[in-house]
């Protein structure tokens, strides 16, 4: 149990699941609370008790970090988005093709989707139309 707590943000941030900043937060509730736990890590064994604002922050931002986002995608929508714009009922559509291949997208993965967009042979021969022209 205690490796699974040690790697779990790495992992989490590996995997996207979580940003830079957003580990040190959590980083921090979790130092708070072994100071909260383990009251012989203190000088003297004081009990550490943080106000109710500091327990209130640390809410929002194990909230924000984590639990309010929605689902997001990662490898597999590279495949999705490859087998879509090869379709023979293929229709350019920014306002659609942006819901699915970009919205709750890993930064990665959407990397990779502009990426295999950008390649030839990737998209079908109907090129979007293009203004001015």
């Amino acid at each position: 149990m205690l490796t699974l707590e040690r790697t779990l943000l790495d992992t989490a941030e590996k995997l996207e699941l979580i940003d830079f900043t957003q580990r040190k937060q959590l980083e921090r509730i979790r130092d708070d609370r072994h100071l909260c736990a383990h009251p012989s890590i203190r000088p003297l064994g004081e009990l550490y008790e943080p106000t109710m604002e500091y327990a209130r922050a640390h809410l929002a931002a194990a909230l924000e970090a984590v639990l309010i986002h929605l689902p997001s995608q990662g490898r597999k929508i590279v495949d999705s988005f490859l087998k879509y714009v090869v379709d023979p009922g293929f229709v350019y559509d920014t306002e659609y093709l942006t819901h699915p291949f970009f919205d709750r997208v890993r930064p990665s993965a959407r990397s990779k989707v502009v990426e295999e967009a950008g390649a030839p042979g990737s998209t079908p021969s109907s090129s979007p139309p293009r203004s001015g022209t």
